[in-house]
């Protein structure tokens, strides 16, 4: 056979360096099955478009401009898109509420990220699934840090995991290393402790707590709120809204007592005789605090 070029001629060049053909028989069967299609958004997932809507400051190509030049400005998204290239991609954002257009831009910033295996596996991982964490600021706020969380399906509640045999991730030595090696250590960070962290689900689930106990543990929980303005009594964090919620486990009441707290919409009566209504949670940095607290509570709670 002879390879034809434009002009009709035979070309030698062309001939030697054509690629080998793999011959097949004539009953071959060819598979016809189309390859795979890698869709460019996973459902349940931000893209940039909402993660901007929900935490502007993420987008932050510089620092604020009180920061000085000692300051490592390491741009947010760029640790987004690495943390997409290892599986984990981001499913929630929230961040500080800023005054001014200038601390808006470059705010306290908190993103929780799911691992690709737990985002369509909703009916084979059960109730709850690992998360990882972002928290960063790009004016001196807060550094940039990882931590490990929980994502429980029934309420939508969103845990902040921080203990000592768990803990979280710094990204401190960004300068010295590359920004990838970071976050790949960040990412093997979280899917080493998801074990743990739902290793100390189960355990809390298994822990049965009486009604003195659940009083007790809504009341300490009512006081990391600071002083209660609201007028609310601890009985009210009790309440539940949905069946699955009757259980008395540890578990299940640190979920029942979180999601009053942050949900807001509790009815109290002030000092005065006036009624009062909650408000909900929404800031970063206050939905964060309130998290940490509320995971240390439940550990005492276990470990009694």
């Amino acid at each position: 056979m002879y390879a034809i070029t434009g002009s009709g001629a035979v070309s030698m060049l062309a001939l030697e360096n054509r690629p080998s053909v793999e011959v097949f028989p004539a009953d071959h069967v060819f598979d016809v099955t189309p390859a795979p299609i890698v869709p460019d958004f996973i459902p349940g997932t931000l893209d940039d478009d909402a993660l901007r809507r929900a935490a502007p400051s993420v987008f932050a190509t510089t620092p604020h401009w009180r920061m000085t030049d000692r300051y490592q400005f390491v741009p947010t998204i760029e640790i987004v898109n690495l943390l997409r290239d290892g599986g984990y991609y981001p499913v929630r954002a929230s961040q500080s509420k800023a005054r001014s257009d200038d601390k808006r831009a470059a705010c306290k910033h908190v993103i929780r990220f799911r691992h690709a295996d737990y985002l369509q596996a909703r009916a084979v991982v059960g109730e709850e699934v690992p998360e990882f964490i972002l928290i960063g600021s790009h004016d001196g706020t807060s550094p940039i840090a990882g931590m490990m969380g929980l994502f429980r399906f029934v309420c939508s509640n969103g845990a902040v995991v921080e203990s000592a045999s768990i803990g979280g991730f710094g990204f401190k030595h960004i300068g010295h290393d590359s920004l990838a090696i970071v976050v790949n250590r960040a990412v093997q960070h979280a899917l080493e402790s998801s074990e743990t962290v739902m290793g100390t689900v189960n355990a809390w689930k298994s822990r049965e707590l009486t009604y003195d106990a659940r009083l007790s543990f809504a009341a300490e929980a009512l006081a990391l709120r600071g002083e209660n303005k609201a007028g609310l009594i601890p009985q009210q964090l009790l309440g539940i809204k949905r069946t699955q919620d009757e259980r008395t486990d540890l578990w299940t009441t640190f979920n029942v007592v979180q999601e009053n707290m942050l949900r807001g919409g509790l009815r109290g009566r002030l000092a005065s005789g006036r009624q009062s209504t909650t408000r909900a949670i929404v800031g970063a940095s206050a939905d964060l605090e309130i998290n940490r607290q509320l995971w240390a509570l439940g550990e005492r709670y276990a470990a009694n």
